[in-house]
């Protein structure tokens, strides 16, 4: 945000119009598009080429089922990453910071099972939180994210990355850019896999902690995935970085029921889950599981490790978050600050920066969420960084808040325009940035009279678009509904005094011709 500039007097305009609707067919069909883990072919490969990694493993394993309790501590443990964009120069790889730091939000809500989000489902809190580094190998600060121009890789170009049929191989991509393993959970963003155009098919896949800093360890994703608000397939990725399995394990490729004689040592090693067929990217829970006399579709469709729709997957069990735990207490043990890792630990002052959930409110009393955006300051975007503080205010000259959260959540009870300020106090001092105007809280707009439509329906003619300023609210040029208030939905800020043209478009009978 920009806050070097305020108007002083504000005028906040909000549209009601009367605009048609497009037309929905009752006989609509969606077709689920198969999205798989490509950990699968990758752990088999390993496991057969690679004496340590197997080696590893299998050391994990015994060490599980020897019942010996693992020290972890108590609190949340964090772990650094670093987010490498590696950049076609076309749609398939566009990502802004913005939406990395996103994405790292959204893990660490599923995660830490965060109350009102989609990973608060029936499973258990993890009790790990992941931050984008803000200590680079030189001992620079950064903001965890780098670029890395493939336009020169002509492989790469055409299919992106190779998981089992095409591509650039793994350990190429890994060589061209790639931060100390033992230090920092590396995280490659991609075009493509096996040449799927960044949609259907491999979305990603990750190795087991006994590739812990070796050339290979990290996770592989399609930009398209992580970007997606609704993916949990970075979630998935980290679940197997953590040496989970998938639930479905040993079930022959879809085509059999998993072995389940103990439970321990079969199937995915977890005792919590029921052993099933995979799930295929759906959420249709009607039937039972087969697998295990019948228990409800629920208790593996909604784990993040199955193949089910990311729309109904929202947990990890008690049984899972041991192996995680376990993972990341012992192999992958490096990570952690108590053993010396310093990627989350500031090395200089920070330039203090702030985000907002939005900088419009229609009518007071709704809420805007407030990020701490500082370079230099870790953020899980969950809880508050270690050994830091924070100070917030928020005021339109007549109503003020403070918080001390990292991130936190201010309702605004009256209209007018508000300034933010936030203060970050590290070892080398305090320090602070003021934002105003950073959020606006507008009376909700006043009909001057009573509008109805009675003229619902397919007509020869419709009102398909209104332009005022920032406001573009297109709807269909074939059918007409009835009056529909956009107020609050469709609105803009415009300078008291100020001259802005509106356009209304009209079209007849869904020609290109518009009046």
């Amino acid at each position: 945000m920009n806050g070097s500039q305020r108007f002083f007097r504000r005028t906040v305009l909000g549209l009601s119009l009367v605009l048609s609707t497009l037309p929905v067919s009752s006989q609509s069909l969606v077709q689920a598009v198969e999205h798989r883990c490509g950990f699968e072919s990758a752990h088999e490969r390993k496991m057969r080429d690679d004496g340590r990694y197997a080696e590893r493993t299998q050391a994990f394993e015994s060490l599980l089922r020897s019942g010996v309790q693992l020290e972890r501590g108590g609190g949340t443990l964090f772990v650094p990453v670093v987010v490498h964009v590696m950049e076609t120069g076309n749609a398939l790889t566009e990502i802004s910071d913005a939406q990395v730091r996103d994405g790292i939000r959204r893990l660490n809500e599923r995660y830490r099972k965060i109350p009102g989000t989609p990973g608060d489902g029936n499973g258990v809190d993890i009790g790990i939180e992941f931050a984008l580094a803000v200590r680079d190998p030189q001992g620079n600060c950064t903001n965890g994210i780098t670029r890395y121009d493939m336009t020169g890789n002509a492989t790469y170009m055409a299919n992106g990355v190779f998981s089992e049929t095409s591509g650039i191989s793994d350990a190429s991509l890994k060589a061209l850019e790639v931060w100390d393993q033992e230090t920092y959970y590396n995280i490659w963003l991609v075009s493509e896999i096996d040449n799927n155009n960044g949609g259907g098919g491999v979305q990603g896949y990750a190795y087991f902690s006994g590739s812990h800093g070796g050339p290979e360890d990290g996770t592989v994703m399609l930009v398209n995935s992580y970007k997606s608000p609704s993916s949990i397939t970075l979630a998935h990725e980290l679940g197997h970085a953590f040496n989970v399995y998938h639930t479905f394990q040993g079930d022959a490729n879809g085509t059999a029921c998993p072995p389940n004689g103990d439970c321990a040592v079969d199937g995915d090693r977890v005792c919590d889950t029921p052993p099933h067929i995979r799930s295929n990217s759906d959420c249709d829970f009607t039937g039972t599981n087969a697998c295990d006399g019948g228990s409800s579709l629920a208790l593996f469709k909604n784990n993040y490790m199955d193949y089910a729709g990311d729309a109904c997957q929202n947990m990890f069990t008690a049984g899972q978050n041991t192996r995680i735990q376990a993972a990341l207490t012992t192999a992958r043990s490096s990570f952690l600050a108590a053993n010396g890792n310093l990627a989350l630990v500031p090395p200089g002052a920070p330039t203090v920066d702030l985000v907002a959930s939005g900088s419009f409110l229609c009518g007071a009393g709704g809420s805007v969420q407030f990020y701490d955006a500082s370079a230099c300051i870790p953020n899980t975007y969950v809880s508050d960084a270690p050994g830091i503080t924070f100070a917030w205010t928020i005021t339109n000259g007549t109503e003020t808040h403070n918080a001390t959260a990292q991130n936190p959540l201010f309702t605004l009870n009256s209209v007018g325009v508000y300034d933010v300020t936030l203060a970050v106090t590290t070892g080398l001092g305090t320090f602070t940035r003021t934002e105003l105007g950073s959020v606006v809280v507008a009376a909700q707009a006043v009909p001057a009279c009573s509008p109805n439509s009675n003229n619902e329906g397919n007509f020869a003619q419709t009102v398909n678009n209104v332009v005022f300023n920032t406001i573009s609210n297109s709807t269909s040029t074939v059918t007409n509904v009835a009056y529909t208030d956009f107020s609050c939905s469709q609105n803009t800020i415009v300078a008291a005094g100020g001259t802005y043209p509106l356009s209304i478009s009209l079209r007849a009978g869904g020609s290109a011709a518009e009046s």
